[in-house]
């Protein structure tokens, strides 16, 4: 009786989502994040119904999709066939792919917000490097918006770890996957595409001390959120 007691009221706990999963999950199956080992109450947080909205949403984002793919193969028919010399519609449909992809993080909301904005945030900064292309390649792009909009990212994530100091450790892959596209970024300085590497190399600093010092503040929590993360075992 006792043991069937503890079994109950022993659940994990979505600090984000502030809901209970009675599974044996060690991630939360609505923000991905590490799930913790709490006692259970007598109301716990149940899912939204939220089918039948997202099945509208789906079939206008499908909608749009379909006219997009259609209005593209015309564009392109039309670029082809009144001087293909400069290739406008390829742009054009990256911005409607943008569209896309920008209402099936804003609207649908799948996944958790600070990954749909590491994402809406690259896929703008996709278009401003197609721009720069599409204007002969000045290097402005990748030299200064790349990094600034990293910077920027980083700076979010660590007010968002003070803003939100309960449950401040679910940003740390956060951090760190900014951490590895910014040493990713670092690629292009050998390949020449980035020709002013200073501020590049600034912005990995700034993001590699950031991750480092949250981890070693944190502790024993940080380090529990990577474990959980990346499913390591003691």
């Amino acid at each position: 009786m006792y043991l069937l007691k503890a079994m109950v009221f022993m659940m994990k706990k979505c600090n984000e989502c502030n809901i209970f999963i009675q599974d044996n999950n060690k991630i939360c199956p609505l923000c991905h994040g590490a799930l913790e080992t709490v006692e259970g109450t007598n109301s716990i947080n149940q899912y939204p119904n939220v089918h039948p909205k997202l099945k509208k949403l789906s079939l206008f984002l499908r909608i749009y999709l379909a006219l997009s793919i259609v209005t593209e193969t015309i564009l392109i028919t039309i670029n082809y066939y009144t001087g293909h010399e400069t290739w406008w519609s390829p742009f054009i449909g990256l911005y409607l792919l943008y569209g896309y992809f920008l209402m099936r993080f804003a609207l649908v909301k799948s996944g958790s917000g600070r990954w749909r904005t590491v994402i809406g945030t690259f896929l703008i900064v996709f278009l401003i490097i197609t721009a720069d292309i599409s204007n002969g390649y000045d290097g402005w792009s990748v030299n200064y918006i790349l990094p600034i909009a990293l910077g920027i990212l980083n700076t979010i994530s660590l007010y968002l770890i003070v803003l939100r100091r309960n449950h401040w450790q679910t940003y740390l892959v956060f951090q760190l996957t900014l951490l590895g596209i910014s040493l990713i970024s670092l690629i292009l300085i050998p390949l020449n595409i980035i020709t002013n590497p200073m501020i590049i190399v600034l912005v990995n600093i700034y993001i590699a001390l950031s991750f480092v010092s949250v981890t070693i503040i944190g502790g024993n929590k940080a380090f529990t959120e990577l474990r959980h993360r990346f499913h390591i075992n003691r």
